[in-house]
């Protein structure tokens, strides 16, 4: 009887075990069940939802621009990243995870060289280098190489020596899947032959980002062609010729603005052209002599002279791509006076001075700014118009 009890026992023991082993799986399992569930769905939720940027620049979230590329898709665009496994860049990976996650018709793929050397070959690339990109929308593609993705400033050369980089991938991506998408081409010309100041690579690569191609033309030779989306005349040193001279470019400049067309100026106080200002004035914009002096000393840098302008931002769709609380820096710049807008054109200020500000005339001859010829305290602006 007493060995009798002690199996008794023990295979009760061993009863309360199994149970308490079964229970102990049981409960595991379900939380093994419980996470694999959860990481299901949270792989299956968008990644804007589930990952935050928590890098300075905000690197990996998108532009409202890009968004709106993006989410307007109706072609199926396939990105693929040439990088070795496991030497990814982290801002290409996780901004290319932004991208496919606004839009089913967007999708991005690793391919290492090294287990695929002749896949970029068939896009035409045959000298790509690691972290290059390559966009392929049905028989189309384009290749952005990694050099590309990144831009380096020598602005502040002159005072630093140094340069500085930026990750410039968001518009060259973006930039890229719109002429891929879109099917249209547009066109800006820059003049020449009046001793123009050359386009800055910042400027060339806004414009080349915005789908724009950008060619050189001789207006003495050539007329501004029907595909001009914008023309450029920057800094020019020289006036452009009116009637009574061989080439009447002031008649084809009117007769492009009068059929539409879009002209971007930029001016010197320091060149005279007459025939331009005439031009502007038509315009309802009167370019005024002299640097701009800002009195008020929250327009403009902290410790500089007061022709370093910090000038007010206007409110428009035209500004509204600079983010809130910037200053656009506008360094020994001229004004320009705004008249009325009529049935015909909306005029509309981008940027303006204090009221206290003004234009001094012989500025590099006066030892301070109360001294040389000025124009009294009225509000300068630098602005657009627009046909109604």
């Amino acid at each position: 009887m007493k060995l009798n009890w002690n199996k008794r026992k023990k295979s009760e023991a061993a009863r309360k075990i199994f149970r308490s082993g079964v229970y102990s799986a049981a409960v595991t399992a379900l939380v093994l069940v419980l996470v694999i569930l959860l990481n299901l769905i949270v792989r299956a939720i968008p990644s804007r939802y589930t990952e935050w940027d928590l890098s300075e620049a905000g690197l990996y979230t998108l532009s409202d621009n890009s968004i709106e590329v993006v989410k307007n898709l109706t072609q199926d665009v396939q990105i693929y990243y040439l990088a070795e496994t496991g030497n990814e860049d982290v801002i290409i990976s996780k901004l290319l995870d932004h991208y496919a996650a606004e839009s089913s018709h967007l999708s991005w793929e690793l391919k290492d060289p090294a287990l695929y050397p002749t896949f970029a070959t068939q896009y035409g690339a045959t000298d790509v280098t690691n972290g290059s990109l390559i966009l392929v929308c049905g028989e189309n593609s384009t290749v952005l190489d990694a050099a590309d993705l990144y831009e380096e400033d020598y602005s502040n050369y002159s005072l630093t020596g140094t340069s500085s980089v930026t990750f410039d991938g968001e518009n060259k991506i973006t930039s890229a899947i719109y002429r891929l998408t879109s099917g249209e081409e547009h066109h800006a010309y820059y003049t020449t032959n009046h001793g123009e100041q050359t386009l800055t690579n910042t400027l060339t690569s806004a414009l080349e980002n915005q789908n724009l191609t950008l060619t050189g033309l001789d207006m003495l030779s050539d007329s501004i062609p029907e595909d001009c989306d914008l023309l450029i005349i920057n800094n020019p040193v020289q006036d452009f010729a009116s009637a009574g001279a061989l080439v009447d470019e002031m008649s084809d400049l009117r007769g492009y603005l009068s059929r539409g067309g879009k002209l971007l100026i930029t001016t010197d106080s320091y060149n005279r052209t007459p025939n331009l200002d005439a031009l502007l004035a038509e315009y309802g914009m009167t370019r005024q002599e002299g640097l701009v002096i800002e009195n008020d000393s929250s327009y403009y840098a902290y410790r500089y002279p007061q022709t370093y302008l910090l000038p007010s931002l206007s409110s428009n769709d035209i500004t509204a791509g600079i983010t809130d609380g910037m200053h656009v820096f506008t360094p020994v710049a001229q004004g320009i006076v705004k008249g009325d807008s009529t049935d015909d054109l909306t005029l509309t200020t981008l940027l303006s001075t204090s009221s206290t500000a003004y234009s001094m005339q012989d500025y590099a001859e006066a030892t301070t700014a109360e001294q040389g010829a000025r124009r009294p305290g009225r509000p300068v602006h630098a602005g657009g118009l627009r046909p109604q």
